[in-house]
Order: structure tokens, then C-alpha cells, then sequence
């Protein structure tokens, strides 16, 4: 008798047991609090699943490290998260933060490229705002491989450094960042190739000619 009950009742035992298990998961991923203050959160380069996991929790930012470690794993995230310094708050679920992160979408600050700027004075401005090493970002503007991948003309990405407001990430290496201001140039140069060319200007000679005009004006 006490047999057959229980064969009756285990049905309802593991209908409990699931829902249990399904309100535990919930609540593991739900938002650690309502407020939607964000916090600075920085996944540094290399750091593994479980330490990325381990931080969140310290910081509050999620309930339960082994929650976002085994969603990542169950979502085939594990091995995407993106090195960077994200702005994350408590009332995100852990879904939402570990798609952020997965997603690479970093903290941007921004910059402003004042027309006339030479390439030492770009450095200068992006090392005050600490996006990147001034010798570093030269080093990248004067390689002749850059140079050559870029598809511009002459030695050195000077003049092609296009002024502009940037939206930039901590932590993007320095080609990275001459990379983003060449391909502006290649943006507008299109609208500019005509006027070069009915006067015999190349690309080269075009730049050249519009820094010496900017440094007289």
C-alpha cells in the first residue's frame, strides 16, 4: 500500500521537485537589485570564464557566479567574452550582462580631432584622455605596412588622420585607432578625388597641400 501510494504521488513529488529547480534558476539570473546605476566593470585580456564569473559576483553585479558560468556554457558563450571596460548595472539579469559582454559592447569615450592637428598632437590629446600610448599611436602612424594596407599614399599616415568626434574604447590597440580615422578619410575622399584631379593633384600632394593651408589659416 505505502508502495502504491507513493507511485501515485511521485508524479505531483517531481512536478515539485521541477518547479523548484525552475524557481531556484530564476531567481539565480534575476537582477541583483533595482537600481539602474551602473557600475565600472573591467574584463581584463585572458581572464577565464569562471574568473570573469567570480568578479560579477564580488561587484554584485550578478547573484551567483556558478548562474552566469553555466548560462554561458549553455548559451556556447564560454569562450566569447570580450576583453574591455563595460558600464554594467545591478538591475540587468544575468543574460543581459553576459550578452553585453559576449557582444564586446565597451565603454566609449568620446574625442574630439580639431582640423589641423599633426600627428605628435593627436597622440598627445588620445594619451590625455588615456586611449592610448602616444609612442605607440606614432609608431602605428609611421609603418610603412600600415601605410600600405590603408591605401594611402606616401610614408607615414600623416595628413590622413581625418578630424573628426570619435567614439573610442579603453584598451584598442593604437592601429586600431589610426585604422578608425584613416577609413573617415577614405569616407570622404571620394567627394574630394575630383577636384584633386582636375588639378593634377594626388592623393599625396592633396593632403599635403590642405595641412600647410590649415597651418597658415
Amino acid at each position: 500500500m505505502n508502495a502504491r501510494r507513493f507511485l501515485l504521488a511521485l508524479p505531483l513529488l517531481l512536478a515539485v521537485v521541477v518547479i523548484g529547480a525552475g524557481v531556484l534558476v530564476m531567481r539565480s539570473l534575476s537582477p541583483v537589485a533595482g537600481s539602474e546605476q551602473s557600475i565600472p566593470f573591467r574584463v581584463q585580456p585572458g581572464l577565464s570564464l569562471a574568473a570573469v564569473a567570480r568578479d560579477l559576483e564580488r561587484e554584485r553585479l550578478v547573484r551567483h557566479a556558478w548562474a552566469f558560468e553555466t548560462l554561458a556554457r549553455w548559451r556556447g558563450l564560454a569562450g566569447e567574452l570580450r576583453a574591455g571596460e563595460y558600464d554594467l548595472s545591478p538591475h540587468l539579469t544575468t543574460g543581459e550582462i553576459l550578452e553585453q559582454i559576449a557582444e564586446g559592447r565597451v565603454r566609449t569615450y568620446r574625442i574630439v580631432i580639431p582640423e589641423g592637428l599633426t600627428a605628435i598632437e593627436i597622440a598627445e590629446r588620445l594619451e590625455e584622455k588615456g586611449l592610448a600610448d602616444p609612442g605607440e599611436f606614432l609608431t602605428a602612424v609611421r609603418t610603412q605596412e600600415l601605410v600600405n594596407e590603408l591605401d594611402v599614399e606616401g610614408e607615414s599616415l600623416e595628413g590622413y588622420l581625418f578630424p573628426e568626434t570619435y567614439l573610442l574604447a579603453r584598451g584598442l590597440p593604437a592601429a586600431e585607432i589610426a585604422r578608425a580615422m584613416v577609413a573617415q578619410f577614405h569616407d570622404v575622399w571620394p567627394e574630394i578625388a575630383p577636384g584633386s584631379e582636375a588639378l593634377g593633384l594626388s592623393m599625396l600632394e592633396t593632403v599635403t597641400l590642405a595641412s600647410i593651408i590649415e597651418k597658415e589659416t
